[in-house]
């Protein structure tokens, strides 16, 4: 799933980050090594925000609704509750 995928890969970033700042620090803990590593940092935050943005969307997706109830009204029956599990989103559907 894309949890999944997403959930991976920040965690590989999650422990490779730290070995590679201790590599490029090892011994030299000074201003000059940290200003390297936040200057390799700063286009990588700026390259995923961009493609972030590029991708962005604030529409609510189909999959968001998934395995809710619909409510079937019927002309002059009782209501009837229906599971579906690709419902898009709630709706009334008037027989």
């Amino acid at each position: 799933t894309l949890f999944g995928i997403t959930n991976t890969t920040s965690t590989i970033a999650s422990f490779v980050v730290p070995v590679v700042t201790g590599i490029m620090t090892d011994g030299q803990q000074t201003l000059g090594q940290w200003q390297k590593v936040f200057w390799i940092c700063v286009p990588m935050y700026i390259v995923t925000h961009i493609v972030f943005f590029a991708f962005l969307s604030g529409d609510v997706q189909s999959w968001n609704y998934a395995g809710q109830k619909s409510r079937v009204y019927n002309k002059g029956k009782r209501d009837v509750d229906k599971e579906q599990s690709d419902l898009l989103r709630e709706r009334r559907v008037v027989f």
